[in-house]
């Protein structure tokens, strides 16, 4: 009991700093009927923002969820931004260490999720966002 009641409390204190100290911790751009989410954070997002509206230009529907704090982590943030997803496009700029905390708390079973990793110094270019979300589209 004592376990599960000082896990709640750790979890309410962690999701009301986030709230109360960093408003802007998420950035969640929805767009009705998405079953494409584009997940990023630090300088990825750029590429991430201009490939998101590229794919929206051509008529697909992709929402994108930008992450500005990576500790604590916005997982009540992260679930709302993945109902009704089905694919998840996640581009870092290392090797995926990020995505596994998206993993940890998303149901792998219904989410199918693309890595884009990239470890060369150079920024992920939106055409390569831009190509997963068309390869993935149900449209």
């Amino acid at each position: 009991k004592i376990q599960i009641m000082m896990e709640h409390l750790d979890k309410k204190i962690s999701e009301e700093k986030i709230k109360k100290y960093f408003p802007h911790a998420v950035k969640f751009d929805n767009q009705d009927g998405a079953e494409i989410l584009v997940i990023s954070y630090g300088i990825t997002a750029r590429s991430a923002i201009e490939a998101v509206e590229l794919a929206r230009e051509r008529g697909y529907k992709v929402s994108h969820l930008i992450i500005n704090l990576l500790w604590p982590v916005p997982e009540n943030e992260i679930e709302k931004a993945t109902i009704g997803i089905k694919t998840i496009i996640f581009p870092e700029m290392n090797n995926g260490q990020y995505v596994l905390e998206i993993e940890r708390i998303i149901d792998k079973s219904k989410v199918k999720i693309i890595r884009i990793n990239q470890m060369n110094t150079t920024l992920i270019n939106p055409k390569k966002i831009l190509d997963e979300i068309l390869k993935n589209s149900g449209s």
